[in-house]
C-alpha cells in the first residue's frame, strides 16, 4: 500500500523547488527523514543542498513538522501516516 502524503515548502524551499506544494506517494513504513532524502534527490541542485549535508543526510538545522507538531530532523522517527501534512522550513536568520 502506498501512502499519499501533502508537503508543504517556506521560503527558500519553495523558492528552489518552484512549488509551494505538492502531493507525495511514498511506500508504508517511510519516515519523515525518508521523505526528505526522497525529495531531495527528486529535485536535486539548490534544493537538495537546502536539504541535505555532504554525506546525504538531513540537515539538523531544517524545521520538519508533522499534522502540527514539530519532530526531530533526523534518520528514524515514526512513520507517516496516509494523508500526513508535513511542512518543510528552513532555519531563519535574522537581526
Amino acid at each position: 500500500m502506498s501512502l499519499r502524503i501533502r508537503v508543504s515548502f517556506t521560503g527558500q524551499l519553495a523558492r528552489a523547488a518552484g512549488v509551494k506544494e505538492q502531493t507525495w506517494e511514498a511506500p508504508e513504513g517511510t519516515t519523515p527523514a525518508d521523505l526528505v532524502v526522497a525529495l531531495a534527490r527528486e529535485r536535486g541542485g539548490e534544493f537538495a543542498a537546502l536539504l541535505l549535508n555532504a554525506e546525504g543526510q538531513p540537515r539538523p538545522t531544517t524545521l520538519w513538522v508533522v499534522n502540527g507538531e514539530q519532530v526531530a530532523s533526523e534518520p528514524g522517527g515514526r512513520p507517516l501516516e496516509d494523508k500526513a501534512e508535513v511542512v518543510l522550513m528552513t532555519p531563519i536568520a535574522g537581526g
